[in-house]
């Protein structure tokens, strides 16, 4: 399970409840905290930037070179700038990835998105957010509905007080699209966000189907 941090940040000084590591250890996950080249990820993948997505890929054959590690149960997580990276990796890596999960991510300077597979995702954002405005959220997650062909409809529930979650699925090669709207949420790391996370990402295996663009319901 990769966590990007964000922006100015590094992966060793992430601060400690970002470290999904704690309740990952009961699930198993091996959880890895790469840093960005100049702490800021490239998330627009500007080829006179670093190229992150390479940097990703090549980490992820090192870490599956010298750890027990599942090729079919690799995720990626991280929060504001890590979170848009998150999702550019969502589409620049779906036949490594099983499933993504931003938050508070910025989507909008994103480069169009071809996954080769389905890739599942969990967005998790604030309606306060004061440095990536919430209004990037539907968007980005009506994307995904169509790039993982799932039904447009999606199953609301509250699962905690002052949070909405939606949920579509399963869609295309079994992949799951949710959204978590926290109502008043600032732009962080939310405190629950961790067994969010770890719990969407638990039973979710790499799509083996072909993406299909175009909702299925």
């Amino acid at each position: 399970m990769l966590v990007l941090h964000g922006a100015g940040g590094t992966g060793r000084r992430m601060d400690p409840r970002h470290r999904v590591l704690c309740g990952g250890q009961s699930l198993r996950f091996v959880a890895v905290y790469p840093s960005a080249p100049w702490k800021v990820w490239n998330i627009t993948a500007s080829p006179r930037k670093a190229d992150d997505v390479a940097f990703i890929r090549q980490l992820l054959d090192t870490l599956e070179g010298q750890l027990c590690v599942d090729p079919d149960r690799v995720y990626a997580t991280g929060v504001s700038n890590g979170g848009g990276m998150v999702a550019l990796l969502g589409c620049a890596m779906s036949d490594r990835l099983a499933a993504i999960a931003p938050v508070a991510g910025n989507y909008a300077p994103v480069p169009p998105c071809a996954p080769e597979r389905p890739v599942s995702m969990l967005e998790i954002h604030g309606t306060a957010d004061g440095s990536v405005p919430y209004d990037v959220v539907p968007g980005w997650v009506g994307t995904w509905l169509r790039l993982d062909a799932c039904p447009l409809a999606m199953r609301t529930s509250t699962p905690r007080p002052q949070a909405m979650r939606y949920d579509a699925g399963p869609c295309s090669g079994g992949s799951m699209v949710s959204h978590l709207e926290l109502f008043g949420g600032p732009h962080v790391w939310p405190a629950t966000a961790n067994a969010d996370v770890l719990s969407f990402f638990a039973p979710l295996r790499r799509a083996t189907a072909a993406a299909t663009e175009g909702p299925s319901g």
